[in-house]
């Protein structure tokens, strides 16, 4: 019975400290999913979210400066490109997405300075619980389109709700790819504490992202999150270090002896504009874009309305579904301008 006692007052006490991230809480659904909920309530929202983050890191006289260092210039510049948009309604919740990254970072930078979230496992596990629910519900409610690049999956239609393209195979692996590294860390310290439902529920969902990320058949996400995954694991455990030291010089001599033909195949493999002189070229005309509007950028979330009328493509039919780059850096100085990806750089 005081075991009972105990355990709910720690937890009526973490509940006290986490409220702090209560409107971050609440209205995160709202601004990722803004084109489902009434206009005025979203920017209602979100304007709250932002006055709220912006108050919270103002006072904490310590992050104050490092934070509007790091956060006033993507603001400016998020600002600036959100003008000069073309079509500033679909820009709009890209404008949304950007204030709750930069809500998250100011909240949660501020409140672990002041150790108002007493523990950080605690946020890792909700985190990589929500990926996985995200990478299991996702294609069951969204437009998702499969692809064939490993194995034939076109022919699977999950979605029963039709609610639009808010997901594809590019953003879950990559969602996935940045969580899986966190997943083999929470496995390696449920072995560290010996628990076997925290080693059992580590696993589960590295299991599971392992799973949805092969699905996805994205090659870039699988490898940065095996490599991430791989690399994090031999920092941390002593096993994983002596099988890369191993296994690194096998496979060398594995490629030098077999050759790169078939390697390079089974990677170069593609279909449609996943092949690599696709992205080639989307990457070709993002350079003319970024010349000829450096400083504002073509706007958020323009690039499959501005590239296809102003930089003619040859390898996309004209109703080529086309919602970005495939390069980070390219995206964000189209999206924000040079001064914006400087920002984001810095």
């Amino acid at each position: 019975m005081i075991r009972v006692l105990s355990v709910g007052r720690s937890i009526r006490l973490w509940a006290v400290e986490q409220v702090g991230t209560l409107p971050l809480i609440l209205f995160a659904p709202l601004l990722v999913f803004s084109e489902y909920f009434p206009a005025p309530a979203v920017l209602g929202c979100g304007t709250f979210l932002a006055l709220y983050a912006a108050v919270i890191c103002l006072r904490n006289q310590r992050l104050r400066l490092p934070l509007s260092i790091l956060c006033a210039p993507v603001v400016v510049t998020g600002a600036v490109a959100f003008w000069a948009s073309a079509d500033r309604a679909a820009s709009l919740p890209k404008l949304y997405l950007l204030l709750l990254g930069l809500a998250t970072l100011g909240l949660f930078a501020s409140l672990l300075e002041q150790r108002k979230l007493i523990d950080a496992w605690t946020w890792v596990w909700l985190y990589l619980a929500g990926t996985t629910l995200l990478g299991l519900v996702g294609p069951f409610v969204t437009e998702f389109r499969w692809t064939n690049k490993f194995f034939d999956l076109r022919d699977l239609k999950l979605s029963f709700l039709h609610t639009g393209e808010v997901l594809d195979i590019n953003i879950l692996g990559c969602l996935l790819a940045v969580a899986l590294p966190l997943s083999v860390a929470l496995l390696l310290e449920g072995k560290r504490r010996s628990g076997k439902l925290w080693l059992m529920g580590a696993a589960a969902i590295t299991l599971l992202q392992c799973g949805i990320l092969i699905l996805t058949q994205s090659r870039a996400a699988i490898l940065g999150g095996a490599a991430g995954g791989l690399i994090l694991a031999a920092v941390l455990w002593k096993p994983a270090r002596i099988f890369l030291l191993i296994a690194a010089p096998l496979g060398a001599v594995s490629l030098y002896v077999i050759g790169l033909e078939g390697p390079a195949e089974i990677i170069s493999q593609a279909q449609s504009f996943r092949t690599l002189e696709a992205r080639l070229e989307l990457w070709n005309r993002s350079v003319y874009a970024i010349q000829d509007f450096p400083f504002t950028g073509i706007g958020l979330g323009m690039f499959g309305k501005v590239i296809p009328l102003l930089y003619p493509l040859f390898l996309f039919g004209p109703d080529q579904n086309l919602p970005h780059s495939h390069h980070l850096y390219l995206q964000l100085a189209l999206d924000l301008g040079v001064p914006g990806l400087v920002a984001f750089l810095g």
